[in-house]
């Protein structure tokens, strides 16, 4: 559903589908791209949208208090997609620090040495 538990048990993993992840990075000429990303804590798993009529919830907002209470801490690793390839980005609360301060993360960017020839 899309409420809240009422109680969670310790021993629980939950894997949950309704927040819609997403980040937004901007590629080598400087466009800015929303990726649907993949949340990852001790507990919870959030799934991006998997429909493109889905834009998901911008990340860089910060973390959903819900998923806070329901993980019990800030600790995420982000996972974000493509549609084409699948990477690690890193922990959620360093990249919405970074995003602050206007630092992109690059990861997505085509290097020269990646480039098609």
């Amino acid at each position: 559903g899309d409420k809240p538990l009422a109680f969670a048990p310790r021993d629980c993993r939950f894997v949950l589908g309704h927040l819609h992840p997403a980040i937004s990075v901007d590629d080598a000429a400087g466009v800015a791209h929303k990726l649907p990303v993949f949340l990852v804590g001790a507990r919870t798993v959030v799934l991006p949208a998997f429909s493109t009529l889905a834009s998901g919830a911008n990340l860089w907002r910060g973390i959903p208090e819900e998923l806070v209470r329901l993980e019990g801490s800030t600790d995420f690793q982000a996972i974000a997609t493509t549609g084409r390839r699948v990477r690690a980005v890193g922990r959620l609360a360093d990249l919405i620090e970074a995003a602050s301060a206007g630092i992109s993360p690059d990861h997505f960017r085509r290097r020269r040495r990646d480039a098609p020839k």
